[in-house]
C-alpha cells in the first residue's frame, strides 16, 4: 500500500512537471514570417503569474520534503520492528534447537529450512531466497550449512 501511494505521488509530481515543461515551450512563427525561427509563445496571464508559480514550485517541494521525511520515519519504524522480530524468531529457533538435540534429534531440519526458503522465495520473488538464507543464518548461527535453491558465488546450492 505505501508503495502505491509513492507511485501514486511520483506520477503526480511527474504530471506537473511534464505540464510546466510544455508551457514553458511552446513556439508559434511570428507574424509575416513563414520559414523564420520559433520563438517562445507569450504567456497570457497576470505578470504576478510567475511569482505565484514560483511560489506553488516551492510549497510542492517543501510538501515532497515533508512527505520523504514521514515516509523515512515509517521505513525506520519497520527496520526496528524487523529487527525485533528477527531477535524474536532467532530465540524461539534456540528453544527448538535445545529442545530437539535435547531428545536426541539433529540441531537443524533440512525439510523444515527448505519449507521457510520456498515460503519466501513464493512471497519475495526470487531474491526471497536469498532473503529466507540470511533469516535462517541469523536464527542458526553462521556455522551451519547454508541452505539455498539458487547458485551462489560461495559455491554449488545444497539442501
Amino acid at each position: 500500500m505505501l508503495q502505491d501511494t509513492y507511485f501514486a505521488l511520483a506520477d503526480s509530481a511527474l504530471t506537473r512537471s511534464h505540464e510546466n515543461e510544455r508551457e514553458h515551450t511552446m513556439t508559434t512563427e511570428p507574424e509575416g514570417v513563414e520559414d523564420g525561427p520559433l520563438l517562445p509563445q507569450a504567456t497570457a496571464t497576470a505578470p504576478d503569474a510567475s511569482a505565484e508559480h514560483s511560489e506553488t514550485m516551492s510549497t510542492t517541494k517543501a510538501d515532497a520534503n515533508v512527505s520523504i521525511c514521514t515516509r523515512r520515519d515509517l521505513i525506520d519504524e519497520i527496520d526496528r520492528d524487523v529487527i525485533g522480530l528477527l531477535q524474536r524468531r532467532k530465540d524461539l529457533a534456540t528453544e527448538i534447537q535445545r529442545l530437539r538435540m535435547g531428545i536426541g534429534g539433529p540441531r537443524l531440519s533440512i525439510n523444515r529450512e527448505s519449507e521457510i526458503v520456498q515460503r519466501y522465495r513464493v512471497g519475495l520473488g526470487k531474491p526471497g531466497a536469498q532473503v529466507a538464507n540470511l533469516v535462517l543464518e541469523i536464527s542458526r548461527g553462521p556455522s551451519t550449512t547454508r541452505l539455498s535453491t539458487d547458485a551462489h558465488a560461495d559455491g554449488p546450492p545444497t539442501l
